[in-house]
């Protein structure tokens, strides 16, 4: 019995700590008007996902963004008999914000990449590579979205 009221009340102090959303959208006080982009997978997630955090309507920091992204793959080492063992995944993403009230225009790079390992069954390569894209691609949103709240 002891154990379960203990186990209880850490549970109700933990359930409790306030925790929110790290880009909850009430925080950054910032709205994108709209975004031109390629269509491509990249770009379409990249839009997405800033249109999803970044729709504070109320805000007067309105914002047109242009993206333009290109992901490498390049072979960072080989092995004995010269295949490659280790792959790099690369993802370049061009921003240009033009802020609405002030009609600045600001650019940014933003470069992100991720080693990873070689594997024989090509199917698990390629999910493994797709979740490496979605972790390139999180972080260079939460830089543009950094970038943005910097430039506001």
């Amino acid at each position: 019995m002891k154990k379960f009221l203990l186990l209880l009340t850490i549970t109700l102090l933990f359930n409790q700590c306030g925790y929110e959303k790290v880009y909850s959208g009430k925080n950054l006080n910032l709205f994108i008007n709209e975004i031109k982009r390629e269509n491509n997978l990249i770009n379409n997630e990249l839009s997405d996902a800033l249109l999803e955090i970044l729709s504070d309507e109320k805000s007067e920091n309105r914002f047109n963004l242009e993206i333009q992204s290109k992901k490498f793959t390049e072979i960072k080492s080989k092995d004995i008999k010269g295949d490659p063992s280790v792959y790099v995944l690369k993802l370049e993403t061009k921003v240009i914000a033009t802020n609405n009230r002030t009609k600045s225009k600001y650019e940014n790079l933003v470069r992100k990449e991720m080693n990873y390992n070689n594997n024989d069954d090509k199917y698990e390569l390629s999910q493994y590579k797709s979740e490496i894209e979605k972790i390139l691609i999180r972080e260079t949103v939460e830089e543009i979205i950094s970038y943005l709240t910097d430039i506001r």
